[in-house]
């Protein structure tokens, strides 16, 4: 290239304003999400003005749009990914394409921040959805602080982004080791660094970025902690939910035992106090027994409460330590979001933190039935199912019990509505059908607790077989 052209190209990059923020995003076969987070990103909006601040326009950044870039960092994906990124259009939006092998989200964020040329930095998962003001938020909090990081809080949604009813808000003091090494308590979706503070990090702590454990957050936010409170680096925390963190379905299992291992290297790795590493482990352990309890783990669960010791697991003290992990165990399943499921698990929070201490022993499908089918939850299952029908359907309700007659409360008088009982002498306030009368049109929502033979008696019917907590949970009907 003639140094004349050298010349240019360095003299117009400096000429180039350089962005307030980098966003930065692995992603790996993200093609169905993606989008959805550079859209999210796209439509950041101002924060109300504060305090003038030199650079940030008249308010800092409050008051005026931040300019940004967002740094894709493609880690070897073999999907659509970097496709639908390219199809955006918009030049704020770079694709960075990892050339070697792929290492992971720690490896690629260190590639996008090596790239970064904003004065702050935002990372981002490629399914996260930050909210219209997070940037702003984040951003003024550190200006008006005069600070190097701010973390915000975020709340639970699922694949779909509907909300599953939990959210966390940020304390003073949680990127501090000490919490740390108790349990991660930030968000990489809710928090903003300055570059510099940053890269001062890595420097420092060369392992901050490399992958391979299943905690890499974590593992990345003790190594920039302790960098931190080395060089006083400042945090500032910012008491509004600025991100909606996206809840993976499927089985837990398999991610509850690599968590357990993996944390339980960085609690190791990173406590200096045998005291605090105790402390921790037991945590990591109540946090496992209480996903492997709402999974449906049982001797996961066994495995996981016999290694608590015998103290930490009875009296109130102990059984207080459970609410949080078992709320947020509920939470990521979705088992509180179904009308009045709040006030159920209140009710039943003082039996499931006993089972997941391993001093209580139920059977988990029966205390989850007991929660989801009280009245109010039959009631609003009978009616989400009417609504599911086509002009042909009808909705026939097993049982005309107590929870039949729950479920029956929304739907009587609506068309196309049956009943099936055992009991003759029961009274209807629908028309009363028998088994063999089901078509293939039927949707049977079966609402006693003891369904295991009416399950039998109506197996290979033609109906279509629903339980209420099924429904009431968003699962496949």
């Amino acid at each position: 290239m003639p140094l004349l052209a050298i010349w240019l190209l360095a003299h117009c990059a400096t000429l180039m304003p350089r962005p307030v923020l980098s966003f930065i995003i692995p992603a790996h076969d993200a093609q169905r999400t993606i989008g959805e987070t550079l859209t999210a990103i796209a439509r950041q909006v101002p924060v109300p003005a504060t305090v003038p601040v030199p650079g940030l326009g008249p308010g800092g950044c409050g008051g005026a749009a931040i300019t940004w870039e967002a740094l894709v960092v493609d880690d070897r994906c073999s999907d659509a990914t970097v496709k639908i990124v390219k199809s955006l259009g918009d030049k704020r939006i770079s694709v960075i394409k990892n050339l070697g092998p792929r290492h992971g989200p720690a490896a690629a964020r260190r590639l996008g921040l090596e790239r970064a040329t904003g004065e702050f930095v935002y990372f981002l998962d490629a399914d996260d959805v930050p909210d219209p003001q997070a940037a702003g938020l984040l951003v003024d909090a550190i200006v008006r602080g005069e600070a190097d990081a701010a973390c915000g809080g975020f709340r639970l949604v699922d694949e779909s982004g509907e909300d599953l009813c939990w959210s966390h808000i940020p304390e003073p003091g949680d990127w501090s080791v000490q919490k740390l090494t108790v349990a991660n308590r930030l968000t990489i979706g809710a928090t903003v660094v300055r570059r510099t503070a940053l890269l001062e990090a890595m420097a420092q702590a060369p392992a901050m970025f490399e992958s391979g454990c299943q905690s890499e957050d974590w593992a990345m936010w003790m190594h920039f902690a302790k960098v931190a409170h080395e060089r006083a680096i400042r945090w500032v925390a910012v008491d509004k939910v600025v991100l909606a963190y996206r809840q993976r379905s499927g089985s837990r299992s398999r991610q509850v035992m690599d968590n357990l291992s993996s944390g339980l290297q960085i609690i190791q790795s990173f406590g200096a106090d045998p005291d605090e590493v105790r402390s921790a482990a037991i945590g990591l352990l109540r946090r496992a027994a209480c996903e492997a309890l709402v999974e449906g783990e049982p001797e996961l669960l066994r495995a996981c409460a016999a290694d608590i010791p015998p103290d930490e697991r009875g009296g109130d003290q102990a059984a207080a330590a459970f609410v949080s992990p078992l709320r947020w165990s509920l939470a990521c399943r979705g088992y509180l979001r179904p009308p009045g499921m709040q006030r159920a698990m209140d009710e039943l929070l003082p039996a499931m933190t006993a089972m997941a201490a391993g001093v209580l022993h139920l059977d988990w499908s029966s205390v989850m039935r007991r929660a989801l089918c009280g009245p109010e939850q039959l009631a609003m299952a009978a009616s989400r199912l009417h609504a599911t029908l086509g002009p042909s359907g009808r909705l026939v309700i097993y049982g005309l019990g107590r929870s039949g007659r729950s479920a029956l409360r929304l739907v009587v008088g609506r068309p196309h509505v049956a009943a099936i009982d055992d009991d003759a002498t029961r009274q209807s306030p629908v028309p009363r059908i028998g088994v063999d009368d089901l078509t293939p049109f039927d949707a049977v929502l079966i609402t006693p607790d003891s369904r295991e033979q009416i399950l039998r008696r109506i197996d290979g019917t033609p109906a279509r077989i629903v339980l209420p907590e099924d429904l009431l949970l968003g699962r496949r009907i």
